[in-house]
């Protein structure tokens, strides 16, 4: 049996129930066959640009304003895929778009 730290890297949320697992499952998938590797990468890349985001990554806790707009940029990838937010957050986070700075207490700031 897999435990959730082992399937899902980047969330601290816990996988309890069944039906968190059932999410959890439909959620990755959706990452996984919504969001193709290269158009998501790509889509990916051109809101850094626009955003004046120079790397190809974001670390979270870095900037207040960047750190808001890493948040409504999850948002905008849902929409654009037609996928929910927390399979848009999988993928940024999978593909290493989205990075967390070390903190004292360890907070994430996108679900």
């Amino acid at each position: 049996k897999y435990r959730n730290t082992d399937i899902e890297r980047s969330t601290k949320r816990e996988l309890v129930t069944d039906e968190d697992w059932m999410e959890w499952q439909a959620d990755y998938m959706a990452s996984t066959l919504l969001m193709p590797k290269f158009p998501f990468r790509k889509a990916v890349s051109k809101l850094f640009r626009e955003a004046g985001i120079r790397n190809d990554y974001y670390e979270i806790g870095t900037d207040d304003d960047y750190d808001l707009w890493a948040q409504i940029l999850t948002q905008f990838l849902a929409d654009i895929f037609d996928v929910s937010v927390t399979a848009a957050t999988i993928k940024l986070q999978n593909f290493d778009f989205i990075r967390y700075k070390q903190t004292p207490y360890n907070v994430r700031l996108i679900p």
